[in-house]
């Protein structure tokens, strides 16, 4: 893996990661913008504040760990279903703007969550290094071939 590729990976896992951290504070202290719009697309469930603090942690989770680097591959498929569970609802109730194909704020908005998907499929289907060490034991002497 080249210098650039490494660079790029890393931007991508840190700039997720400050998303995704934002967004989750930002739900934590109901200050999100867009919570107006899972509301509208969960009306039963809106009425629970547990259902706005688990989202909130969970995308905080997805932050914490794409910054700390730790479990990128699982938390990246966390972040896809979340992702998906609350963009499509969204999306099909509040998507379009008088009608389709206008797009809505709400609309553009989670069509760019295709963006944060895209980003969480190159860091899952991204390989790890790997790097073998071979030790030579200190008492191992060579032998003579006759």
């Amino acid at each position: 893996m080249g210098f650039f590729h490494k660079r790029v990976l890393l931007f991508l896992r840190l700039s997720l990661g400050i998303c995704f951290l934002w967004f989750g504070i930002l739900k934590l202290f109901n200050s999100s913008t867009f919570l107006l719009s899972i509301h509208k697309a969960f009306p039963a469930i809106a009425q629970f504040q547990l259902f706005t603090f688990i989202i909130a942690i969970v995308e905080i989770a997805i932050g914490t760990a794409y910054i700390t680097n730790k479990f990128v591959k699982i938390i990246s498929f966390v972040m896809i279903f979340l992702t998906l569970v609350v963009s499509i609802p969204v999306f099909v109730s509040q998507g379009f703007d008088p009608r389709f194909p206008v797009l809505s704020v709400v609309g553009e908005d989670v069509l760019k969550n295709l963006i944060l998907i895209s980003g969480g499929l190159v860091l899952i289907s991204e390989k790890e290094e790997k790097v073998i060490v071979i030790e030579k034991s200190p008492d191992t002497k060579p032998s003579k071939i006759n």
